[in-house]
């Protein structure tokens, strides 16, 4: 089978293939795999400015199908008024009035949940905190047994997202409260303190949970355990635990102990697929604007088993949960007999906005069409690819955190930078211009790294271009903070180092005045004269690092000179090549070069050099003569020390 068709068919063939091809992993091929990849055109329903974003872990860009979908609603709202509300308009404004239930919609989101009936699921236009506490309210109702038995715990992971943590929180402290307010508290059932029932199962040092060791925690605890809550991938490393496994293994115990079973599935929707009807699951909940490219806190859904015992645990529901056909003609009454009482149909309050849900409705009909097979066989291939790059090019300097094994994560990687203490200062500047593009990764204290490759808008030439990107930065990075604990334990600049940093911060200012020029271009919409001074303004802003990096190996880390030497004749060579198109640089460069090449030398030897042409001590001249420097840069170059 041709390369092409493995990338989105077979991800263990793909690899396998370019492994064995020379160059397999050269930015050159990468390209070649963009151009030859039958879904390459998938990249063009996303919508992101010149920064490159693998961080959709955290926040996906605009897609585009989502974008026009709204400005449909909107116009239809604008020219069918209250109309468009109603079923006899759903064949052009896709039924409003039941779209959170619509049959096709169900089974677009049946296909990646993999839950058995349509009556579990239903689109929602509340976000995951505000449908955890829907479903945490609904299951957790101790009775007073309960609170006499000790059998009032919420059971999750330690390291769970905030939100989960603080409406668990935030429901105990309610619940207390209201046994409390009702007098179930005496000397016989003591007032309970909500932290206490808090139950967390621990990870080890790498913030890893071991599926034995959860298995244990509940097996040990579960008569006290109401309610189980877990995460599908784990949002700060990226692992996936074994779910079914996990709860396969404690099937007997759960159902001899009568605890509820629930979800987060935040980091899992759009990233991979689950089978909810394999799981001994109650509820489930999910996020829209990561993988699924929603805007920011926009609404996903809930999944609620079919065989919840709701008249245990009734939900409060609204006018939505009554069955559509039957509601208006008893508008201004009510009817338990047309209340639904089954799966998330029941949870159905008011009506959402399709506004609101049309970036996860559109999301989830273009990419079910596509199949989730090929989407997360296409996502294997680039994560995977990802991942070798990583370790061909910075496995010296990172220690991956996530488990690369595929059956044991989802796209997001989790790494960490060693020796470093500014992790910030990475995602920074690698959102700054470069030579190699601009790249949104995510990253969290201390070291760590989160960076996806979406299946969407990802390249491999975006993948190899960010590693390059991503590698320098971290050179630059580990280099400056190596630097800075010299200058504070009292390293004490020589007058070349000096004399070097003056003239690194005079090509900052050429930098500077570079940008200033190119946003006035931009002001004034002249497009090519913006582009023309942005190449400019990337070969300079690569100069400067390159060269402080070059300086802070040779001033603090003792590299040789020649080999100093050598780095900067080539970065000033590599300038030159679009500098040169611009005035006053040519001669910049030049005086740079000869700077640089006097390094190595006494500073008697420099200085009279320098002194008898009348010029500055470090760099020589601004003449406008590239002859009489190129015979000024020979002769001290003649002087120059062996290596």
């Amino acid at each position: 089978m041709a390369i092409d068709e493995l990338i989105n068919t077979n991800p263990d063939a793909f690899m396998k293939a370019i492994a064995q091809k020379d160059g397999g992993f050269t930015l050159e091929y990468a390209n070649v795999l963009d151009s030859v990849d039958p879904m390459r055109d998938i990249s063009s329903l996303f919508q992101f400015g010149s920064i490159q974003p693998f961080a959709g872990h955290s926040l996906g860009p605009v897609f585009t199908p989502a974008k026009e979908e709204i400005m449909r609603i909107l116009d239809l709202q604008k020219r069918l008024l209250h109309e468009g509300h109603f079923p006899k308009t759903q064949d052009i404004s896709g039924n409003w009035f039941d779209f959170d239930i619509n049959p096709d919609a169900i089974a677009d989101m049946q296909g990646m949940l993999g839950f058995a009936d349509p009556c579990e699921f239903i689109y929602t236009q509340a976000g995951l905190s505000d449908n955890l506490r829907l479903l945490l309210s609904t299951f957790y109702r101790p009775s007073q047994a309960d609170w006499k038995s000790g059998k009032t715990g919420i059971c999750y992971l330690s390291k769970e997202f905030y939100s989960d943590q603080a409406v668990i929180h935030s429901l105990l402290e309610s619940e207390v409260q209201r046994a409390q307010s009702n007098g179930l508290f005496t000397g016989e059932i003591p007032c309970q303190n909500p932290g206490d029932l808090c139950m967390k199962i621990s990870p080890d040092e790498r913030g890893l949970y071991q599926e034995e060791k959860i298995i244990q925690f509940v097996r040990e605890n579960a008569h006290k355990i109401s309610i189980l809550h877990l995460s599908d991938i784990v949002f700060s490393t990226g692992q996936r635990i074994d779910l079914e496994h996990v709860l396969t293994e404690l099937k007997d115990v759960l159902k001899a102990h009568n605890i509820v079973v629930g979800l987060d599935l935040a980091h899992t929707v759009g990233n991979r697929t689950i089978n909810l009807k394999k799981l001994p699951v109650t509820y489930a909940v999910g996020c829209s604007y990561k993988h699924i490219c929603g805007s920011a806190g926009s609404g996903f859904g809930i999944y609620v088993n079919k065989d919840a015992d709701l008249s245990l645990n009734p939900p409060i529901q609204g006018w939505k949960a009554a069955e559509s056909n039957k509601v208006f003609p008893l508008i201004d009454g009510y009817d338990p007999v047309i209340m639904s009482r089954k799966g998330a149909r029941a949870f159905r309050c008011s009506n959402p906005s399709p506004v609101a849900l049309a970036p996860v409705l559109q999301y989830m009909k273009i990419m079910s069409a596509i199949g989730w097979d090929k989407l997360t066989h296409r996502s294997e291939s680039l994560t995977r690819y990802m991942i070798t790059l990583l370790e061909q090019r910075l496995s010296d300097r990172i220690e991956f955190i996530t488990p690369l094994e595929s059956k044991n994560r989802g796209a997001m990687i989790v790494f960490r930078i060693k020796n470093l203490t500014n992790i910030e200062a990475v995602e920074d500047l690698l959102k700054k211009e470069s030579e190699f593009g601009q790249f949104e990764l995510d990253t969290r204290p201390p070291n760590n790294v989160r960076i996806t490759a979406h299946y969407g808008y990802t390249k491999f030439g975006d993948i190899n271009r960010m590693i390059m990107r991503l590698e320098k930065v971290i050179n630059l990075q580990l280099s400056s903070e190596q630097k800075m604990k010299q200058y504070q334990s009292g390293h004490i600049l020589s007058p070349q180092e000096s004399q070097f940093n003056q003239q690194l911060d005079l090509l900052q200012q050429k930098i500077d005045e570079l940008t200033t020029r190119e946003k006035d271009a931009l002001l004034k919409s002249d497009m090519d004269i913006y582009e023309h001074l942005k190449k400019a303004k990337i070969a300079a802003i690569t100069l400067h690092e390159g060269l402080s990096d070059a300086g802070a190996r040779y001033f603090i880390k003792n590299d040789n000179y020649q080999t100093f030497k050598t780095t900067c004749d080539q970065l000033l060579k590599k300038a030159h090549i679009e500098l040169d198109k611009h005035r006053g640089w040519s001669e910049l460069l030049i005086n740079l070069a000869i700077g640089l090449s006097t390094i190595g030398i006494g500073l008697l030897v420099k200085g009279a050099i320098n002194l008898a042409n009348n010029q500055s001590f470090f760099f020589v001249c601004k003449t406008k003569s590239s002859k009489m420097l190129d015979d000024l840069e020979d002769k001290i170059h003649e002087t120059a020390p062996s290596a």
